[in-house]
């Protein structure tokens, strides 16, 4: 399992800092809870590849598919009847520009990470 970016960036003192990503493939959204989407890509910094997640809530996803050409109807329907769990693949990644901060520790028997809450998707 990779080590997490938003772990090492909250052990580092960026917890309320604004970070922006540019040119994210967005490859895939899994249903964490009803109106929460998470995603997750991998990020190489300073030689260490890092596991990165996102979670988006319905108004982020709603502009991050905007952005799905030819795609976002298509799209729309298929999140209308995911469940809980279910995770969408993209047959064509979404490239988007991202705005998120650090959100609170998360905690299971397998691991320990720190998401991004997105709050802007250009």
């Amino acid at each position: 399992m990779k080590p997490d970016y938003g772990m090492m960036l909250m052990k580092s003192g960026y917890a309320g800092v604004k970070q922006h990503f540019y040119a994210v493939p967005v490859t895939h959204l899994s249903v964490c809870t009803p109106g929460l989407f998470t995603f997750v890509v991998n990020r190489l910094h300073d030689g260490v590849e890092y596991a990165l997640s996102f979670d988006f809530k319905s108004a982020q996803v709603a502009d991050l598919l905007r952005k799905a050409e030819g795609q976002m109807g298509k799209l729309a329907a298929k999140l209308d009847q995911v469940s809980l769990g279910d995770t969408i693949e993209f047959k064509t990644p979404i490239i988007a520009n991202i705005e998120a901060t650090l959100g609170a520790i998360r905690r299971s028997d397998k691991e320990e990470f720190v998401p991004f809450i997105v709050s802007r998707v250009e």
